[in-house]
């Protein structure tokens, strides 16, 4: 009975330890590699950027691409088209497929500046640029399914 006794107070004793010291940096690690790969400075807000992070996307009035366009050709730059003062890549973007403001509908993907369905196109089964087979059919994204 002593050994369990003791056996108890230890774990109770190493449990209050770790909750004291032991997570007082709970989720920096998150939060800093986050940053690193996020940084405020080498991301464009294009249409299809994370918006979660409300004070790396704030920008000064003077900085999009409709006055200064090269910068959409720099690295780290969300693509090479300027949209609405926003760097894209209209031959991937959703919101700007083929042309600026030419939007996808619902279920569709932009590949290679066209909105195409994964599920039922045979050029673009399941993955843009993935062609059936001649005389294969798309079926639910997967070429010459029964």
């Amino acid at each position: 009975m002593k050994y369990f006794l003791l056996f108890f107070i230890v774990i109770v004793f190493v449990d209050v330890f770790h909750s004291a010291f032991g997570s007082s940096n709970l989720g920096s690690d998150d939060a800093s590699a986050r940053a690193a790969t996020y940084p405020a400075f080498s991301r464009s807000s294009g249409s299809d950027a994370i918006t979660d992070r409300f004070l790396a996307e704030a920008r000064s009035k003077g900085a999009g691409c409709k006055k200064y366009p090269f910068v959409c050709r720099l690295r780290g730059s969300a693509g090479p088209d300027c949209c609405g003062n926003s760097c894209v890549n209209t031959f991937t973007d959703r919101r700007n497929c083929g042309r600026c403001g030419k939007k996808c509908r619902h279920g569709e993907t932009c590949c290679g500046g066209q909105c195409v369905n994964l599920s039922f196109n045979t050029s673009h089964c399941g993955r843009c640029f993935n062609k059936c087979s001649a005389g294969d059919s798309c079926s639910y994204g997967l070429c010459a399914y029964a």
